[in-house]
């Protein structure tokens, strides 16, 4: 059964270092993923953009790449037909209204909690409905203990990958991670599966491609998952792939290249 729709991870997968569409992983000038994106468009396969990025940093990005379709806010919010349709998922959100408010309250019982070693991913928390962003590195489940504590059971912290930055004000931090603090229930497989089931398509029709455990987990909604290189590299905890029956294909290039790589081999193997 062909692949009709593939989903792609955004930063770390679909553009290159700093979010540059036409960078290699080593900052060189490349049409790779460009060029992917044509030949896609060409033959019928849907590039759908599954992301952690907020939906109004997706519009324009979208637009310029002509994606119809994405999923933003690591499944919080699903946007269709170049955004005249929105549909939103608060998971385990208790309140009414985007769950961003109270997320707020929550995200202050953690940093005071790891001082050093959390601390907000400025400045990509502007415009977000769905969730929040944080950098650094703790125990999720001590974190999360907290947050029941604290009554913010509904919450979650989400790992989305290894942000390969160091920063000066996380003094306790070695490899920095990125988190998303949502709801309960809302994910990037959970954004795949209600996409799926919106198209009406079987697993074998959609593959995934990504850099991050997060993107990993779509595998049981998806015939085909793809890990890019630069997602190996980055965080040695994903070295599980490489063993026999992991499922996970990964690809020779990392960056857009990686993904150019997958798009070629889908539409090659029909």
């Amino acid at each position: 059964m062909a692949v009709r729709v593939l989903y792609t991870d955004v930063d770390g997968t679909l553009v290159g270092p700093l979010g540059n569409l036409l960078w290699d992983s080593h900052r060189t000038p490349t049409l790779a993923a460009a060029d992917a994106l044509v030949r896609a468009a060409r033959e019928g396969l849907e590039v759908v953009a599954l992301t952690g990025r907020a939906r109004a940093g997706m519009f324009e990005f979208a637009r310029v790449l002509g994606l119809e379709s994405w999923i933003c806010e690591l499944g919080g919010i699903r946007v269709y037909d170049r955004g005249a349709t929105v549909v939103h998922e608060h998971g385990a959100f208790p309140g009414t209204g985007v769950p961003t408010a109270e997320l707020h309250r929550a995200v202050e019982v953690l940093l005071g909690a790891y001082p050093g070693q959390l601390e907000e991913h400025s400045p990509w928390n502007a415009s977000r409905e769905s969730s929040f962003l944080l950098r650094g590195d703790v125990d999720r489940e001590d974190a999360e203990a907290r947050l029941a504590a604290a009554g913010f059971g509904w919450a979650t912290l989400c790992d989305n990958g290894v942000i390969p930055h160091r920063y000066e004000t996380l003094t306790a931090v070695e490899l920095t991670r990125a988190y998303h603090l949502l709801p309960r229930g809302v994910s990037k497989v959970g954004g795949v599966a209600s996409d799926r089931a919106q198209r009406g398509l079987e697993r074998e029709e959609c593959a995934m491609v990504g850099d991050a455990a997060a993107d990993l987990e779509v595998s049981s909604e998806v015939g085909r998952c793809f890990l890019v290189r630069n997602g190996l590299d980055k965080d040695p905890s994903l070295q599980w792939v490489l063993e026999a029956g992991s499922g996970v294909e990964v690809t020779k290039s990392g960056h857009g290249e990686g993904f150019a790589e997958v798009v070629h081999r889908l539409l090659d193997e029909r």
